[in-house]
C-alpha cells in the first residue's frame, strides 16, 4: 500500500491531466501491425514499465533522497525530486494494461497514442529499439501522428553460437534485474522492454506533456564524434546536470537502478537499508536470491561511479 501522502500526490497528478488522458491503442493491420505475440509482449512491457515507474516513484517520496549518491549522480545537485516523480513516472501509469486495438493510424487525432510494430528492413531498425514520434513531427503531405514504434530489436537479438547466431527474447524485467544483481547482464542487446518504454515516455508529449519533453541529450567522445548519452558512464560524467533533468535515458537507468541496487538512494548511500521489500510486480525480494548475498552498502554505492557499467553500457538507439 503506498503511504497516504503520496497516493493523494499522485490523486493530484493525474487530476491534473486527465482531461488529456490520450487514447492509447496497438495496431493490428496495415504494414506495420503488431501480431498475436508482439501483442503480449506489449502487455507485459506495459506491466513492467509500470513496476519501474512505481519504484521510482517511491523512491523519490523518501526523505532526503536528494542526498544520495545516487540521485545526484542521474540528476544532479538541484533536481527536485518530487517534481521528478509526478512530471516523468507518475504519467507511466496512464497506459493500460491492455491496450485496445486499432486498424489504422490515418485520421487519428493529437490525443491518441498508437504502438506500431515496423518489421524488419525497416531504417531505423538496425539499433534501435523504439522511437517515439509526436504529433508536431509531422507536416504538409506528413501524416501527423503519436507513435510508439516497437523495432524488431526489442524483441528478440541475435546470440553467437556454433552455426553463426540464433535470437533470444529480451529479458523481462525480472530477470534484468537478477542479471544486474550477479553483474552477468552481459549484453547491452538484453535491455527489457520496460526499460526501453520508460525512456520512450520522456518523449511521448502525448503522455508526458510537451512541457516536460526530454531529448536524446548528445556529447563529443574523445574521438570528435558525437554520441548520445545512453550508457551508465556517459549519463552521470559525460553531460552536465542541467542535461541530466533533460536526457531521457536518465530516467530509465534511475528506475532501474532502484530495483538492481537502491542501496544507492538512501542518504548520502550510507548505511545498509535492511532487507528489501518484494517491489510491485516481481516475484522475490531483490537482493538475496539464486544464492546471491546482498553486497555491503559501502561496496554497493560506488556501483555507480564505475563498477556497474561491467553490466551494461550500451551506445544503441533507445
Amino acid at each position: 500500500m503506498l503511504p497516504r501522502l503520496l497516493t493523494s500526490a499522485l490523486l493530484f497528478s493525474f487530476v491534473a491531466f486527465a482531461s488529456a488522458v490520450p487514447n492509447i491503442r496497438i495496431l493490428i493491420e496495415g504494414d506495420d501491425y503488431c501480431n498475436d505475440q508482439s501483442i503480449l509482449r506489449i502487455r507485459q512491457m506495459i506491466k513492467e514499465a509500470k513496476t519501474l515507474a512505481q519504484s521510482a516513484i517511491d523512491t523519490l517520496y523518501r526523505p532526503n533522497v536528494e542526498k544520495s549518491s545516487g540521485f545526484v549522480a542521474l540528476f544532479g545537485p538541484n533536481a527536485n525530486p518530487k517534481d521528478i516523480a509526478d512530471k516523468h513516472f507518475a504519467p507511466v501509469n496512464i497506459l493500460p494494461d491492455s491496450p485496445a486495438f486499432v486498424v489504422t493510424v490515418k485520421r487519428l487525432t493529437e490525443n491518441d497514442l498508437t504502438f506500431t510494430c515496423p518489421p524488419y528492413g525497416d531504417p531505423k531498425d538496425n539499433k534501435a529499439r523504439m522511437s517515439t514520434r509526436n504529433w508536431v513531427d509531422g507536416d504538409g503531405h506528413d501524416q501527423r501522428n503519436n507513435l510508439i514504434r516497437i523495432f524488431p530489436n526489442s524483441f528478440e537479438y541475435d546470440v553467437p553460437d556454433s552455426k553463426g547466431s540464433h535470437k533470444v527474447d529480451t529479458l523481462p524485467l525480472q530477470k534484468a534485474v537478477e542479471a544486474a544483481i550477479a553483474k552477468t547482464w552481459f549484453d547491452e542487446k538484453a535491455v527489457p522492454m520496460a526499460f526501453t518504454l520508460v525512456h520512450e515516455v520522456q518523449h511521448a508529449d502525448v503522455i508526458i506533456g510537451a512541457e516536460n519533453h526530454c531529448l536524446d541529450v548528445a556529447f563529443i567522445d574523445d574521438k570528435g564524434k558525437t554520441v548520445k548519452a545512453y550508457g551508465l558512464q556517459q549519463i552521470q560524467k559525460k553531460i552536465t546536470n542541467e542535461e541530466k533533468v533533460k536526457n531521457a535515458q536518465n530516467y530509465a537507468w534511475f528506475a532501474f537502478l532502484t530495483l538492481a541496487q537502491p542501496e544507492l538512494f538512501t542518504d548520502d548511500c550510507q548505511g545498509n537499508p535492511g532487507p528489501i521489500p518484494h517491489a510491485a510486480g516481481l516475484q522475490e525480494p531483490l537482493l538475496v536470491q539464486d544464492g546471491i548475498a546482498p553486497r555491503a552498502a559501502e561496496d554497493t554505492c560506488k556501483y555507480i561511479h564505475g563498477d556497474f557499467l561491467n553490466i551494461v553500457d550500451t551506445d544503441g538507439e533507445f
